[in-house]
């Protein structure tokens, strides 16, 4: 079904969806915080880049810091956006008018779930540079990374398995 003529059906959110959008704006506005409350005492240099160890191996000047607030803010405008306009999405199977309603509210869910978990991906990289360039901790530690990758995976392999099997 070419995408023009999906249909643009009017569903109302969801609960879960309703709380991860909050959930999300509660990292934006995290962001914000962490950043306005440190900005002063950052030095001039501070980590940009972390290693699989979790320790830093790149550093750059201080506007830096405002690159993970920026792309969480993206994420979360951009996500929001696609939320309301499912007809645009690439499904995993064709559209049919028995399964159109059931992939529209899955892939909306897919986006609610993936927009909180980058946001808040990007509020703890954001407020982990802050503490290393703060001297308050020496890198980010080994797990959190892997743990925020089987997550994010995680997520979108659920919704796929569920796509499909809607098909």
């Amino acid at each position: 079904m070419d995408k023009s003529a999906r249909p643009r059906l009017d569903l109302p959110f969801t609960r879960t969806e309703v709380i991860l959008d909050r959930l999300a704006v509660a990292g934006v506005l995290l962001l914000a915080a962490v950043l306005t409350a440190t900005w002063p005492d950052l030095p001039e240099r501070i980590p940009t880049h972390f290693g699989l160890s979790g320790t830093p191996d790149g550093w750059g000047p201080k506007p830096m810091v405002l690159l993970g607030p920026l792309i969480g803010l993206v994420c979360y405008v951009g996500m929001t956006y696609l939320q309301r306009h499912p007809h645009l999405y690439n499904y995993p199977c064709r559209l049919t008018p028995e399964n159109t309603e059931r992939l529209y509210r899955l892939g909306r869910g897919l986006l609610a779930w993936l927009k909180t978990e980058l946001v808040w991906l990007f509020a703890w990289l954001t407020t982990a540079s802050v503490r290393v360039a703060l001297g308050q901790a020496n890198g980010l530690g080994t797990w959190p990374i892997w743990v925020a990758l089987v997550v994010i995976y995680g997520t979108a392999a659920i919704f796929l398995v569920a796509m499909l099997r809607a098909k």
